[in-house]
């Protein structure tokens, strides 16, 4: 794969990109984006995603996994429907999993249940994870470290502070960073300033999320050029740089790219 940005976590998949995705894929290729991963959400996402990971599959590469916001009473079920599917794509990691306590606190355990089994299946796949946590920080951390052997892999949507970014690299994981990173509400651009770029893989979450000055649009890989500036910013280097680092790292973290 050439060098240039990839972007590590978007919902390519979603209807919003139906009406124009050529030219989606044209801005982003303008602005240097090489590929993008598309996270699995549940098992309504998953036909979209295989049918782009055949139709882009110079450019479009897939993950699966049951989103914690997905996960039902009968999340069994739920994980061995998709895993049905686990030889129709080269998986780059089980993802996007996690745990989410900002729209319902009383599925914990069924989301840690499903969680550890997901961790199971990267584990004999010999794949990475990423990570959805969103009000879950502690919960997601301590899972992982409850599970053994460890997991490589990424916190998706970091917005964590310096202290949490620690925990995350004390794990051997790494931290997503994209349209949160340029908003004014955020202490981002400081845990950069302390962490540098070692650990740090590039995301849009397309449609979500969109950089300043874009907010409230529809956000897609180009954007992340916003993203790579304010990070160069924070981390008082050039934007080549962190592109160049960010390139290695997510090669580092799902290496089927650079097969």
């Amino acid at each position: 794969m050439k060098l240039g940005i990839i972007d590590t976590h978007a919902h390519l998949n979603d209807k919003r990109f139906d009406a124009d995705w050529e030219g989606m894929r044209s801005r982003a290729e303008a602005q240097g984006v090489v590929a993008c991963i598309l996270p699995n959400v549940d098992e309504d996402t998953l036909a979209p995603i295989l049918r782009l990971l055949q139709d882009q599959s110079d450019w479009c590469f897939g993950m699966l996994g049951l989103h914690p916001c997905s996960v039902q009473v009968n999340w069994e079920e739920q994980i061995a429907e998709l895993w049905k599917h686990e030889s129709e794509a080269d998986w780059l990691a089980v993802g996007e999993i996690g745990l989410d306590l900002y729209w319902d606190k009383t599925t914990l355990e069924l989301q840690l249940q499903a969680l550890q089994v997901q961790f199971q299946k990267a584990q004999k796949m010999g794949l990475p994870v990423c990570l959805h946590t969103r009000n879950a920080h502690a919960e997601t951390v301590a899972a992982l470290r409850e599970f053994r052997p460890d997991l490589g892999g990424v916190f998706h949507c970091f917005g964590g502070n310096y202290a949490e970014a620690v925990q995350v690299f004390d794990l051997d994981m790494y931290i997503g960073i994209g349209g949160v990173v340029t908003y004014k509400q955020t202490e981002l651009r400081e845990v950069l300033s302390k962490v540098g770029l070692s650990r740090v893989v590039l995301e849009t979450d397309s449609p979500y999320l969109p950089p300043v000055p874009h907010r409230g649009k529809r956000n897609e890989p180009a954007w992340l050029s916003e993203v790579v500036q304010v990070v160069a910013q924070a981390c008082s280097c050039h934007p080549q740089e962190v592109i160049e680092t960010t390139f290695e790292n997510a090669l580092k973290v799902y290496p089927k790219l650079s097969a």
